[in-house]
């Protein structure tokens, strides 16, 4: 029997928590004023990214895997954000996924119909990065300097307006500042 992502598999892992914590906001923001070091990948469609990929838009990371509850939740919400700012050229959003096998992906992306760009990164996002709580949003600015940080997610209806803001909020910085 699978509970993979069902409302009753979170009842059973969390137990008497589950709807204490359904009910949390954990939707904070970190201010961060950190370099994302260096990188050379490529995204699912053979893509390559790096640094200056990122340079002169403002990004937005979402750290996640296709085992992770909440990533699972978070997803859908993502690629309704992402769908909102589709016609915008000054912020893009691209994800680096920690499976530890990339195979598991595209079938993942198919069964949930996400279109979103996808970098299998796991060595990058553990080793260099050092993140191991997901799933995880970080908002960089065209210098590719990370201006905020976030870890978990909280209600629907708080998340995509909490990103937007973020968004918002780093925007200006990025507008002619210097990191």
């Amino acid at each position: 029997m699978s509970l993979d992502g069902t409302e009753g598999g979170r009842q059973l892992w969390y137990g008497r928590r589950a709807n204490d914590l359904a009910n949390q906001v954990t939707l904070t923001w970190q201010k961060a004023k950190q370099p994302l070091p260096a990188f050379e990948l490529a995204d699912l469609s053979d893509r390559p990214w790096n640094l200056a990929s990122l340079k002169g838009k403002v990004t937005f990371i979402n750290f996640w895997a296709s085992w992770c509850g909440p990533c699972r939740e978070e997803l859908p919400h993502l690629q309704k954000l992402i769908d909102h700012y589709k016609d915008r050229s000054d912020a893009q959003f691209i994800t680096l996924n920690m499976d530890e096998n990339p195979g598991l992906i595209q079938p993942f992306l198919k069964e949930h119909e996400l279109s979103i760009v996808v970098i299998p990164a796991s060595n990058y996002v553990t080793e260099t990065l050092k993140v191991h709580g997901i799933p995880q949003n970080w908002i960089v600015d065209e210098h590719a300097v990370v201006r905020l940080k976030s870890v978990g997610y909280g209600p629907a209806e708080q998340w995509v307006t909490g990103m937007e803001n973020a968004i918002d909020e780093v925007k200006p910085a990025a507008n002619g500042s210097q990191p």
